[in-house]
């Protein structure tokens, strides 16, 4: 999974804008760079991203989920814009092969929609493009 999550922030980003990208993250006098340093440091993780924690709430993903909310926060972390991940993208990572397969779907539990369903985890209409969206509450 790894392999490919780098597989494809290696074809959308260089070292080099990374690298800046990071510098420019603490620099004092940028709010949104400010508040997206903030945001990654409240969201807590464990290893395998199935329990999260982000602003005193705490989450539960399943093996497909905490895929999925991996490569959004690693995309988080590694882009300086507000766009996501497409469906078909993430759909892949979680390795879902069904051909109904959504992601509506993939974060509902008994017949309910996950908690991070519509609050962290959004779904941006300008992009085409799932996200977290951290920011929002800072």
């Amino acid at each position: 999974l790894l392999n490919r999550v780098n597989e494809f922030f290696s074809k959308h980003y260089n070292d080099v804008l990374s690298e800046k990208l990071l510098h420019f993250s603490f620099d004092g006098n940028n709010n949104r760079a400010n508040k997206r340093a903030k945001a990654i440091r409240e969201f807590v993780h464990s290893q395998n991203f199935q329990r999260v924690s982000f602003l005193g709430k705490n989450y539960k993903f399943g093996p497909k989920q905490s895929l999925v909310i991996e490569a959004l926060f690693d995309h988080f972390k590694n882009s300086s814009g507000n766009e996501g991940l497409t469906k078909d993208t993430l759909l892949s990572i979680a390795e879902s092969k069904s051909k109904k397969a959504n992601m509506r779907e993939l974060f509902r539990s008994r017949g309910q929609p996950h908690p991070i369903w519509n609050t962290l985890l959004v779904f941006d209409k300008g992009f085409q493009t799932y996200k977290l969206d951290l920011l929002s509450f800072f």
